[in-house]
């Protein structure tokens, strides 16, 4: 698995490049780059918008996480 869009965006870039740079590309290679090519478009509209949740709750500081957890 990957730990964020940005990681499989990046390892799938590599394994596009990879495949393309062969002298003979397979047909099952040339399927496997098509439907690598379909995932990286999906992949490209995520922003760090879209994944601020995650980002926001994993960078807070330590003083933020005592302030959040204590009751109220």
């Amino acid at each position: 698995m990957f730990s964020s869009p940005f990681a499989a965006l990046d390892s799938t870039r590599k394994r596009i490049a990879l495949l393309q740079a062969k002298p003979n590309v397979s047909g099952d290679e040339q399927t496997e780059i098509s439907a690598l090519q379909r995932f990286e478009e999906t992949l490209l509209p995520i922003n760090a918008l879209n994944f601020s949740k995650f980002v926001t709750g994993h960078f807070k500081t330590s003083h933020e996480r005592t302030v959040q957890n204590q009751p109220v």
